[in-house]
This record gives C-alpha cells, structure tokens and sequence, in this order.
C-alpha cells in the first residue's frame, strides 16, 4: 500500500538498481513512481510525498558517449507550452530572479544550440543585440558567434540587468539549478511527461542541429552554430 512506502524503502530500492544499472536508467525507472506518489499526494491518498528524500545517482558518464537525444517538434511545442505555464508565473519556494534566469536560459539553449554551461557563464561583453558570442568552451574550435534570434531578442535586457546573477550562489555547478527545474518540467509537470532518459536539457543541441538539416543549411553553416 502506498501509505507504507517510506523515503527509507525508496532509498533501499534506489540503490539496489544503482548497483545494476546506469544512473539514467534508474532516474527513468523512478519517474512513474514520483508521477505515481504526485498523483497520490493529490488526491489525498497519502499526505505526503516521499519522494524529495530519495535523490538520484549522477550521470557520470561524459556528454559524447552518453549521445542525447533530441526532442521531436511535437515535444518542443509542448516544452514550450508547459515552461509558459510553469515558470510563466511566480512558483513557490522560488525568487522571482531564479524563475525568470531559468526560463530565459532554456530558452537561450533552444535558439541558439549553446551548452547549457556556456549559456551560464555568459559575459556582459559578450552579449548585444546582434549577436551571442561563446569564448572560452569545452574546446578551442567551439569558440563562436551566434546571430541572435528575434525570439530571444528580449534576452539582452534581461541579461545586461544582472538576471543570471542568481546562478553564481552555485560555485561548483552554475547550471544545477537549470538542469533540475528543466528535468522536473519534462519528467513530472507535463503530461504526458517526456521519460526517454536520453532527453535531457542538453537535447537541445542535436533538436537544434535536426532544425537546421530540415531548414536546408548546408554543413558549414551547421558547424559554424554548433
């Protein structure tokens, strides 16, 4: 029964499946049961939800081999349907600072095909109306320029005002914040969730390039965004 489903007994289970499996796999088997224990908490099945004491095991693995996977147009549309809703609005527990630097930075991640850490780390001298610049990235040849899009032609404002300030009380990983509201809005508040393990907020580097080919870019110009 539900009402005897303790964090301890979620935890015992989490790390018998630890043992086994790769850490995307056991985030995947424990989202029916957050959707699960959310539903139940609901409708007052149990009072409360146990989940946020159980926490999940990091992906250790690097980007390249993990291989994400991108989102499908349908799933873009509804990621963008549902970010409106969420964080379109004052959420508890959140500052309004925090709330707007995350939307802003998924939204920066989908226009531009940046990584979700060089989006963070933006310098001010890097950011105009024309133009996102990306320095100092995971490699030399990743350095670029990014023509901005209209559809985040209102990032700059925000930006110029001190809006990803919020980010740097995380000294060690600035885009934690980012990553776990973002994997929260996919796997828990849509419905029906996105649960596929390998789409994640990095998706939308290869759901950026997948645009890109479809559009007709020709490789240079693919590269050169990307």
């Amino acid at each position: 029964p539900l009402p005897h489903l303790t964090g301890a007994k979620l935890r015992e289970f989490r790390e018998a499946k630890t043992g086994s499996m790769k850490a995307s796999s056991v985030q995947s088997v424990f989202t029916p049961i957050r959707t699960m224990m959310k539903f139940a908490v609901e409708n007052e099945i149990i009072e409360n939800n146990p989940m946020p004491d159980v926490s999940m095991p990091r992906e250790t693995r690097s980007v390249n081999s993990i291989k994400w996977k991108p989102f499908s147009p349908e799933e873009v549309q509804r990621i963008f349907e549902a970010m409106d809703r969420l964080w379109g609005k004052p959420v508890r527990n959140m500052s309004e600072q925090r709330r707007k630097a995350i939307w802003w930075a998924v939204r920066v991640q989908a226009f531009t095909a940046m990584r979700p850490k060089e989006v963070v780390d933006l310098k001010p001298e890097n950011v105009n109306e024309r133009w996102i610049k990306v320095e100092d990235s995971k490699t030399k040849d990743s350095d670029r320029t990014i023509p901005l899009h209209p559809e985040i032609a209102d990032f700059v404002a925000f930006f110029h005002g001190g809006g990803f300030e919020t980010f740097d009380t995380q000294k060690k990983d600035r885009v934690q914040t980012v990553r776990h509201n973002f994997q929260r809005l996919i796997r828990e508040y849509m419905d029906p969730p996105i649960i596929h393990p390998k789409k994640v907020l990095y998706s939308w580097r290869s759901t950026f390039s997948n645009t890109m080919r479809r559009a007709g870019a020709d490789m240079d110009m693919r590269r050169a965004i990307l």
